[in-house]
This record gives C-alpha cells, structure tokens and sequence, in this order.
C-alpha cells in the first residue's frame, strides 16, 4: 500500500506563481475527467482523494489507476501533471492497518 501526502501543495506556474489549485484538486480532476477502463472505480477514487485530509492509502492498483490516469492527462498543463506526478512519486510504502476493500469483499463474499 502507498501513502500520498503533500496534497494540499498549491500547485505553481512556472514562474513560481500559486494557482487555486492544489495537488490533491489536481489529481481529482485528472480522474474524473480521464478514460479508464473502470470509470466507477475511477470516480470513487477521486472523491475518496478530494474528501482526505491528512495525505490517503492507497491498494496498489488504486496507485496504478492514479498514475495511469496523470501520465495519459491530455487536458492539463505539463507543470500540474509534472506536479501530480511529484506527489505520486514521493509516496511512501505503509503497512496496510486494516483489510483492504479487496479483502472485505472476499471475507464478506465467503459469509
């Protein structure tokens, strides 16, 4: 699991100039409004990365999805997404704490 923190960083114009976006709207935004295989998957993901407060966990193939859906951004500018990946980079690998929403639904599915 990889833990993104630093979502709350004003994103910058190249000449250093904040923007109202951050990172964490950023990466939303890029979900949201990207192609994906599993848009319901992708839209959840988004909202669960604009509603956290304190960075967010994610299960490896929540981070593929995340960094698929920043490299194929056609529709923002090469320094938000240079940005975006920054982030996505600098995660951190977290022991998971609890079960993965994988493994409820397997233990919930053997019930």
């Amino acid at each position: 699991m990889k833990k993104l923190t630093n979502l709350q960083e004003p994103l910058r114009t190249p000449d250093g100039q904040p923007i109202p976006d951050t990172v964490q709207i950023m990466l939303s935004a890029m979900l949201y409004y990207g192609s994906s295989r599993d848009p319901a998957r992708a839209v959840s993901l988004a909202q669960r990365i604009r509603e956290s407060r304190n960075g967010i966990v994610l299960e490896e193939s929540d981070y593929a999805m995340l960094s698929e859906a920043v490299q194929g951004d056609q529709r923002h500018a090469n320094f938000a997404r240079a940005a975006c990946l920054a982030v996505i980079a600098a995660a951190e690998e977290v022991e998971p704490s609890e079960p993965s929403r994988a493994a409820r639904r397997r233990a919930k599915k053997g019930k």
